[in-house]
């Protein structure tokens, strides 16, 4: 009996799957192999089972980095807008002329934030150490402090009042990046 062509595509499609069935099959089957010799070095459990204190550090390292590098990078990538609407954030106080220099420090101060978080989470995962994730969290906190009293001085209390969570888990991790760091 002879097929059609969609009777063709899907024993194609069809074949298709379960070669790729069988090839995930076998990925799978090494990387369970790679996992459990890496156990028995004693390797994976040093990596990846972690204390609840380190996961936590680990835990503040990623949302630390991802908060400041993304708002740092959007400051990059859409300068004008950030700095048009600061200009007009700002235009009734004293930091009038201050706006571009401003944006400029605040924006290497988030993405120095954000890198060293993140160099930060491959250091604590690697190493125990903490030396750039509490450089990190001591930048994100320094960085707060500046966009808090931004928005103080622009009389915007409740763009204030939305960045003391942020502030406190950035204290937060300075603390808990300082405490027996290794």
């Amino acid at each position: 009996m002879a097929r059609n062509g969609t009777e063709d595509a899907n024993y194609a499609k069809g074949d298709f799957v379960k070669k790729r069935l069988y090839l995930q099959t076998i990925i799978l089957i090494y990387l369970l192999r790679m996992l459990f010799l890496l156990k028995d070095a004693g390797f994976l459990q040093s990596l990846f089972f972690v204390s609840p204190q380190i996961f936590v550090r680990l835990a503040l390292c990623a949302l630390i980095a991802i908060l400041f590098l993304q708002s740092g990078l959007d400051k990059v990538f859409q300068w004008q807008g950030n700095l048009g609407w600061l200009r007009g954030h700002f235009a009734k106080t004293f930091l009038k002329d201050t706006v571009p220099f401003m944006l400029w420090v605040v924006t290497i101060l988030e993405v120095a934030a954000g890198v060293c978080c993140a160099v930060g989470f491959v250091e604590i995962l690697v190493w125990r150490s903490t030396m750039f994730a509490l450089l990190g969290g001591e930048l994100a906190t320094a960085v707060l402090l500046m966009l808090f009293f931004g928005q103080r001085i622009a009389q915007d209390y409740a763009g204030a009042a939305s960045l003391v969570p942020y502030f406190l888990v950035t204290l937060l991790s300075v603390i808990l990046f300082d405490i027996n760091a290794n």
